[in-house]
Parts: structure tokens; sequence; C-alpha cells
């Protein structure tokens, strides 16, 4: 009896798994891929396997903490053209729906990005995730106290600050 329930736990699990590998079958793209600069345009481009059931219909979805996920984007595909989709998609991220398969947005990446995940999403099915990072460029530097008298071998303190930037000021 305990062999036959190992068995069914067994089968259930590989079933699950086999499962997973089927409706998992989409990949997200970031063009160009890797440390991305403030304000860069990159491609997300979501691809799904031959054939998809319908219908089709491929969200674009960006999660910049574990309690704020939205979505930039909805898109369905019709005869090489996206069907309904709302303003923002088509105007703001430039949205195509070449095929079946073949979904890609325009966005321009924010400083707020950094350390986001974004991943595209069909029905209660989503590829990969693709963490961003965002490079930003120190844009001041602040040294205090600006103007002060010292007398030799007086001890002084000096700060140096910058405004925000990733990766991190390394001050010496």
């Amino acid at each position: 009896m305990i062999i036959a329930f190992s068995q069914h736990i067994f089968y259930a699990c590989l079933c699950w798994l086999c499962m997973t590998v089927i409706t998992a079958g989409m990949t997200l793209t970031v063009i160009p891929s890797g440390l991305f600069a403030e304000n860069q345009s990159v491609t997300l481009q979501c691809e799904l396997n031959p054939k998809p059931p319908t219908p089709i219909v491929v969200s674009f979805i960006i999660r910049l903490s574990t309690s704020n996920q939205s979505s930039l984007c909805a898109l369905e595909p019709s005869n090489g053209i996206c069907k309904e989709t709302p303003n923002p998609c088509r105007i703001t991220y430039h949205a195509s729906c070449p095929n079946d398969t073949l979904y890609i947005i325009h966005v321009a990446i924010s400083r707020n990005w950094n350390g986001a995940s974004v991943f595209c999403q069909s029905r209660k099915n989503w590829g990969n995730s693709v963490v961003i990072s965002v490079k930003v460029p120190i844009t001041s530097v602040t040294l205090t106290p600006t103007s002060v008298t010292v007398i030799a071998g007086q001890q002084m303190n000096l700060t140096c600050a910058t405004s925000y930037c990733n990766p991190p000021a390394n001050i010496t």
C-alpha cells in the first residue's frame, strides 16, 4: 500500500513537471541585453512556442517589488497586427504583433526599474523573468564645508556626497 501511494505521488509530480514544461512555452528577450543606461530605449520581445492555444493575449508585466506589479501592455494578434490594443500600447510602446507567436514593445528604462523583473504572461502561464539593472550616472558632487580656514596641524573633517547613482559611487 505504501509503495503504491509513493508511486502515485511520483507520477503526479512527474505529470506536473510535464505540464509545467508545456505551459511555460514563452521566452522574454530584452534587446540589447546587459546593464542599461537610464532612459535607454530597449525592445521587449515575447516569443511563444509554435501553435499556441487560442485566444492569445500576451501581457508584458513589470514587478518593481513584491507588492508592486503592473502590466505595461496587453497584446492580441490578428493577421500581423495587434487588435483591440489600447492607445498607451500602440503610441507609447510602439507595440507590434508580427504573427501569432511574436509580441514586441519598445520601452525607455527609468531609474526606478533598477532591480525590477520583467516577464510576459499569457492567460495563467508566464515565461522567464529578466531582472533589469539600470546604470545611473552621478549628476552632482558636493564637498562640505565649502570654505574654511584651518591652522597647520589642525584636524579637519570634510564630507563628500554625490547625487543618486548606480552603481554606487566609490568616494575615497
